[in-house]
């Protein structure tokens, strides 16, 4: 697994050490040139462009979307989605391929979609609806997931059921307590999950936070934090990095 580590944009050339593959966000590359311009001076990253749902409480739209891919020159976009809502994904998700269509931009982009449903059932309808899709090359399963009542442990691995065998790739999206669900997945499913993507290195340093300190609250990507110096960033995922490796060798499957 890949992990993206989300940094708030004066230090997102952070985002990028070490890094084969990164995650932005389209209102931040709409807003920022230096976001912009720091992601053009890494061309052989891969880029995946979220559609920056969840930081202004509705998706972008795909013409807003694409433009923002373009000046970042992203490998992949995440279509618009509705949060915690596995029809209105659906549906959205079939708009969003007709635009692509209609614009002459299918195949493009790589192309992820979010896994939306309040119930495993709704959830897997929704799972198995997309997987079916010949458009959508990733399937992602979103950080809320973790909160849900049904899912064990508060660890998205509890879904493994339903993705370990799908034909698509799987990406986390954010983490919604602790990176510790991360260092908790096993090997089967560490190795089944291409990427996932965290801002929690970042609020973590901030906050003093270790691997299993839930979060206290969010991350302004926004806003210049004093307490993120590069040293304190770059010592904070050297230690992730030697736990990843800890916990790999050693949480079962």
């Amino acid at each position: 697994m890949n992990i993206c580590s989300i940094c708030p944009v004066n230090k997102s050339y952070l985002m990028y050490e070490d890094a084969p593959m990164v995650m932005l966000l389209t209102h931040l590359v709409e807003k920022y040139p230096l976001y912009t311009e720091e992601a053009l001076k890494h061309k052989d990253t891969y880029k995946i462009l979220d559609n920056s749902l969840i930081e202004l409480g509705g998706a972008l739209s795909m013409d807003r979307l694409v433009a923002a891919a373009e000046k970042v020159e992203a490998n992949e976009i995440i279509l618009p989605d509705v949060f915690k809502d596995g029809e209105a994904t659906i549906q959205s998700t079939l708009d969003s391929i007709s635009w692509l269509k209609e614009h002459n931009l299918l195949g493009k982009y790589k192309l992820m979609v979010v896994c939306h449903g309040t119930t495993k059932e709704a959830f897997k309808k929704c799972f198995d609806t997309l997987e079916a899709m010949p458009e959508i090359d990733v399937i992602g399963i979103p950080k809320v997931m973790a909160s849900m009542p049904w899912v064990k442990g508060r660890n998205r691995k509890d879904l493994k059921d339903i993705f370990m065998n799908s034909s698509k790739e799987i990406h986390f999206l954010g983490s919604w307590y602790n990176l510790g669900e991360l260092l908790d997945l096993g090997k089967d499913v560490w190795n089944r999950v291409r990427s996932a993507d965290t801002c929690l290195p970042s609020l973590d340093v901030i906050q003093g936070l270790g691997f299993y300190d839930d979060r206290i609250g969010t991350i302004d990507l926004e806003e210049a934090y004093i307490g993120l110096t590069d040293e304190k960033y770059r010592e904070f995922m050297s230690k992730l990095e030697k736990a990843i490796v800890q916990s790999y060798l050693h949480v079962g499957e």
